[in-house]
């Protein structure tokens, strides 16, 4: 799950002033905002079977917008993952398709075995969230700049 919050001591005294000559404008913004934020990231959001994409969610309470991706992969995505080992479990072996196997790897009737212990070789990271943010926090920062 990856979780961003702008959390800054003076921007929260300074939102709690605005909020006082400006509250329903504000909350206008801020839900803007953090729905901006979450069209954005599911924008970028890789898709293989779409889960990760379903699973960003925003919630909006008074003064405060947050946007969640609750795929328990969503941190391996955005931030990439290093080549590490898999210990496969569930059954004896791991086996693909011989047509997809690298070179020389053992096969047997058109599958390549690859055994009970892989080498993943790690994945490049594909960022949604902090890009999105970037634009939305920047969208924010221009609107409550207007209210002033």
């Amino acid at each position: 799950m990856i979780s961003v919050k702008l959390e800054d001591k003076k921007f929260q005294r300074q939102l709690e002033q605005l909020r006082k000559k400006h509250a329903k404008r504000l909350h206008e913004t801020v839900s803007d905002s953090t729905f901006k934020l979450q069209k954005l990231a599911m924008n970028d959001a890789p898709v293989d079977d779409g889960a990760l994409r379903r699973g960003i969610k925003a919630n909006i309470s008074h003064l405060k917008g947050e946007v969640v991706s609750n795929a328990n992969y969503s941190q391996a995505v955005e931030e990439g993952t290093k080549p590490h080992h898999i210990e496969i479990k569930s059954k004896k072996v791991l086996a693909g398709a011989a047509r997809k196997a690298p070179a020389g790897m053992a096969t047997s009737n058109g599958w390549a075995i690859y055994g009970p212990r892989v080498q993943h070789p790690g994945t490049k990271p594909q960022p949604f969230m902090k890009p999105a943010f970037t634009v939305a926090k920047n969208y924010l920062v221009k609107q409550i700049k207007k209210l002033f």
